[in-house]
């Protein structure tokens, strides 16, 4: 029998490789020769990415006020936990309730503002967590199909059974 997933590991989070940090260390300098070199229209692109974050932290706090008291138990209520692995439901609201807490109903472009390229990130990341293996998702019946938090949960569910992490 699997444990509750109140005793699923915690993820652990990868460090930063050299490799990243020496890509980084070699970008910075033409950054800044385009910041000498255009001056004015320099600083265009910075201001868009400070007030874009504003305007998206603000929206984020509204979205966390309007589901103030909703938590990992309102999240799993959503399910039906006889047939869904309750470690999927977990480590899908741990991944991705970051900023407020997260619904089956949260569309994940719309709402959570995922490209695809998230998706399949944290959708791997939950995955590994969960102990579901990736392999062969073409299969899946919700391939291709998953725009909601619960299509997400969905597609898990039917993937293979694999050792989870920590374990």
């Amino acid at each position: 029998m699997r444990a509750p997933s109140r005793r699923m590991p915690k993820d652990i989070a990868e460090p930063i490789s050299w490799r990243d940090v020496a890509v980084l260390a070699g970008i910075i300098p033409f950054l800044m020769y385009a910041g000498v070199h255009f001056w004015p229209w320099s600083l265009l692109f910075p201001i868009i990415i400070v007030v874009m974050t504003v305007f998206h932290r603000r929206r984020d706090r509204r979205t966390a006020e309007t589901r103030r008291g909703e938590s990992i138990c309102t999240f799993a209520r959503s399910f039906d936990c006889r047939t869904v692995d309750t470690w999927i439901v977990r480590a899908t609201y741990d991944e991705l309730s970051y900023a407020f807490p997260v619904r089956a109903s949260d569309r994940f472009q719309q709402d959570l503002r995922f490209a695809d390229e998230d998706l399949d990130d944290s959708g791997g990341s939950i995955a590994r967590r969960c102990g579901r293996s990736m392999a062969r998702c073409e299969e899946n019946p919700f391939y291709e199909k998953v725009h909601t938090v619960r299509d997400l949960v969905m597609f898990l569910n039917r993937q293979p059974l694999v050792a989870p992490m920590g374990n």
